[in-house]
C-alpha cells in the first residue's frame, strides 16, 4: 500500500498532515521523533528570494521541504505564515529607504539603455504606503512551531520588542504577522511553549548579512562572547527532552553575487571629462581623487579620511542595493560621493570575515553541545561556486544563469532552496543514522526568465 500524502493550501496557513502511513522497506527515520516539527532563523528558512517573502518562495522555503520529506515517513504538522494578498509580488524590505520601505519581488525584464541597448537584470517595483494587508497580525494561532523571520537577527529572537508592528514604531515586518502576542512573545520562548521534537535552526546569519548588506551604515555586530552567550540561551529554551535538531552555519560574503557584481572601478570616463573632474576635484581640496581616460574607482564619502571622501580602493566592494540610476543621472560615486551604505571598506570587510569565522566556531561549538546535526552551508555555497550537476542541470554561483542564487544576489532559488535541503538531510542522516531520501522538487523554481 503507497502511503498517501495531502499538502493542503488553506488560509490562513500552509498545511503538511500525513494520512494512512506505511514505511517501506528502510527505516528511514530510525529513533528520529519528527512529530513535533519545528524551525528558527531568519530569511534563509523564512523562503525570502527575489528581495521579498512570497508564497511559493514560502512554499519551496528549506523548513517546508524538509518537513515535507520527513511527512512521507511520520504522522506531522507543519504550518507556514503565507502571503495572501501579495502572495505572487510578495513583499520585501527596501533596502533603498528613502525611496519606499515596502518593494515587490524581483523579476527579470527587458530593458533599454540610455544608449539604446536593450539588456535582461531584475526589475521590481514599490510599494506606495506600508498600509498591506498581509503585515496584519493574522496567523496569531500558527502554534509556535514556526519561526523564520527575515531581518531578524539572533539577539531579536530574545526580544518581545520584535513583535511590533511597523505601524506602530516596530523595527521588523515579518515576527508581527504571526506572533501569538505582538509585543510580548518572544520568538525562542513561543518555541520553548510549544516543546519540539525535531529543530532547523539558522542563527547568526541574518547578524552578519544584515550588517553587510546596509554597508555597515547604522548597523551593530556582536562580538563572539555575546553571540554565543545568545545561541546558548536559545539552544536551551528549546532542546528539552531529548529534542533533535540541525543547526546550520553561515555562508561568506564574499561568495555571493550581491557583494560582487558591480566593480569597485566602474566609473568609465573618456579623457576629456576624466580630465575636467580631476580639476575639479584639485580646486575643490581634493587633490587626491584623480581620474584618468577608461575605468575608474568610485568616490565616496568616509569618515575615516582626512577630506571625508576618497576613492575606492581594490578589494572594497560595491553592493548590489546601489541604484545605477544614481550613477548614470546623477553622477553618484564620479562627481558625487557614494554615500556609505552602498560599499563596504576594506576594515569593514575585515569585521565581517572574522566575525563570521568566529560565529561558525560558535556554531559548532552549540552543535556539539545540545548534540545536534551540524550543516556547513559555508563550505556547501563555496562548492557551488565551481557548480554542482542536478538532474542533468548545471547550478552554480553566476547571478542569473547560475540558478542556484535569486535575483537578490543573497539568497536560494526554490531549486538552491531544495539543493541547500538535502545537504541537510546528508547531515542528518550522517548524525542520526536515518536514512532519508533526497528531495525532488519539480515544482521548485530556479531563476525565472520572461515568456
Amino acid at each position: 500500500m503507497r502511503k498517501l500524502k495531502f499538502l493542503l493550501l488553506i488560509a490562513p496557513a500552509f498545511f503538511i498532515t500525513i494520512g494512512c502511513q506505511k514505511k517501506d522497506d528502510l527505516d528511514r527515520l530510525g529513533d528520529l521523533d519528527v512529530s513535533k516539527p519545528a524551525a528558527i532563523g531568519g530569511s534563509l528558512l523564512a523562503g525570502y528570494q527575489d528581495g521579498a517573502l512570497y508564497t511559493k518562495g514560502q512554499e519551496n522555503s528549506i523548513p517546508a521541504l524538509l518537513f515535507a520529506q520527513m511527512a512521507l515517513y511520520s504522522d506531522l504538522n507543519f504550518e507556514l505564515p503565507l502571503i495572501e494578498q501579495e502572495k505572487e509580488n510578495g513583499i520585501g524590505w527596501n533596502l533603498f529607504q528613502t525611496q519606499s520601505t515596502f518593494r515587490k519581488r524581483s523579476r527579470l525584464e527587458l530593458t533599454i539603455g540610455a544608449d539604446g541597448t536593450p539588456s535582461l537584470g531584475p526589475v521590481f517595483q514599490i510599494f506606495p504606503n506600508n498600509d498591506l494587508a498581509d503585515l496584519a497580525n493574522n496567523y496569531a494561532d500558527l502554534g509556535g512551531h514556526y519561526q523564520c523571520i527575515p531581518f531578524a537577527r539572533t539577539a531579536d529572537l530574545l526580544d518581545s520588542d520584535l513583535g511590533i508592528s511597523i505601524a506602530d514604531g516596530g523595527s521588523n515586518a515579518f515576527y508581527h504577522r504571526f506572533a501569538a502576542n505582538p509585543g510580548v512573545s518572544t520568538p525562542a520562548d513561543e518555541l520553548s511553549n510549544y516543546a519540539p521534537s525535531f529543530v532547523l535552526a539558522s542563527l547568526g546569519m541574518e547578524d552578519i548579512f544584515n550588517f553587510a548588506m546596509f554597508g555597515a551604515d547604522n548597523q551593530t555586530l556582536a562580538n563572539s562572547s555575546d553571540f554565543e552567550a545568545t545561541v546558548d540561551d536559545i539552544l536551551g529554551k528549546i532542546i528539552q527532552n531529548g529534542t533533535k535538531g540541525v543547526l546550520i552555519n553561515i555562508p561568506e560574503i564574499d561568495d555571493l553575487p550581491f557583494f560582487n557584481l558591480i566593480p569597485y572601478n566602474a566609473a568609465p570616463l573618456d579623457a576629456a571629462i576624466a580630465q575636467q573632474l580631476t580639476q575639479l576635484n584639485n580646486l575643490s581640496g581634493f587633490p587626491h581623487i584623480t581620474f584618468q581616460e577608461g575605468n575608474n574607482p568610485f568616490v565616496i564619502f568616509d569618515d575615516e579620511h582626512p577630506t571625508g571622501r576618497r576613492q575606492l580602493m581594490l578589494g572594497e566592494r560595491v553592493l548590489f542595493s546601489l541604484p545605477l540610476n544614481l550613477v548614470s543621472e546623477n553622477l553618484v560615486g564620479i562627481q558625487n560621493p557614494m554615500p556609505q551604505n552602498f560599499v563596504l571598506t576594506l576594515q569593514q570587510l575585515s569585521t565581517i570575515r572574522s566575525a563570521t569565522l568566529q560565529y561558525n566556531q560558535v556554531i559548532e561549538k552549540m552543535a556539539a553541545k545540545y548534540d545536534l546535526a551540524l550543516f556547513d552551508l559555508r563550505s556547501f555555497v563555496k562548492q557551488k561556486s565551481m557548480g554542482v550537476q542536478w538532474n542533468a542541470i548545471n547550478y552554480n554561483l553566476d547571478f542569473v544563469s547560475g540558478g542556484f542564487i535569486s535575483l537578490d544576489g543573497l539568497f536560494p532559488t526554490q531549486k538552491g532552496a531544495s539543493l541547500v535541503t538535502n545537504g541537510i538531510i546528508k547531515s542528518i542522516n550522517q548524525k542520526y543514522g536515518s536514512n532519508l531520501p533526497n528531495v525532488n522538487c519539480a515544482n521548485c523554481d530556479a531563476v525565472l526568465f520572461p515568456n
